[in-house]
């Protein structure tokens, strides 16, 4: 309990804002029990030193949670692939079918 105190302190002195801080804060206090997200978010916030020298991609990229990474350049400039004509017809079949069901019932 003592090392959670002391992190905590560490955290809330020397960190700046960023996406993890409340997260981590509140697991330690106690009063929140973080979803998987939040859980990411604040182990990033932790392993990254608080964000002292500011909220950026750590690179990181041996590390498992990296692909979830808060600010990984890679995760957040989502690159949309062009679908082929086959495909796009394929989900506008599906959609059209999709539709007439549910004006059926």
């Amino acid at each position: 309990m003592e090392i959670n105190r002391e992190r905590l302190l560490r955290a809330a002195k020397s960190g700046h804002s960023g996406r993890g801080r409340l997260e981590l804060i509140g697991y330690l206090v106690g009063t929140i029990v973080p979803n998987r997200t939040q859980a990411i978010r604040a182990k990033c916030y932790e392993c990254a030193g608080y964000y002292v020298d500011g909220a950026k991609d750590c690179g990181d990229s041996d590390c498992p949670l990296y692909p979830y990474h808060p600010y990984n350049a890679a995760r957040l400039k989502r690159i949309t692939r062009e679908s082929s004509p086959e495909v796009k017809a394929a989900r506008a079949e599906r959609m059209r079918k999709m539709l007439a069901d549910r004006r059926a019932k």
